[in-house]
């Protein structure tokens, strides 16, 4: 339930445009070990994309791409990965 709940306001804050208070969210439900910890961070990386914080958005692509290889988020995390090393490279 307080996983949900998380998700759930993470998202809302994404929502009304506050990616930075979404991606404070996601590592304070991060910290909490949550059961799909392949999520979190998976959106832990969009936000901080949206957020403008490359750094910590690459890195959260790489712990669902590296730690959790067999999950859906893992094609989508080498994608995001891909897209930022070319936006990189411009």
């Amino acid at each position: 339930l307080w996983e949900d709940a998380a998700l759930g306001l993470a998202e809302a804050r994404v929502g009304r445009g506050d990616a930075a208070a979404a991606v404070a969210v996601y590592r304070q439900l991060l910290d909490r070990r949550p059961s799909a910890p392949h999520v979190a961070w998976w959106r832990l990386g969009q936000a901080a994309e949206q957020a403008g914080d490359v750094v910590r958005a690459i890195a959260a692509y790489e712990r669902v791409f590296f730690d959790f290889p067999l999950s859906p988020e893992a094609a989508q995390a080498e994608q995001a990965l891909g897209r930022l090393a070319a936006r990189r490279d411009e």
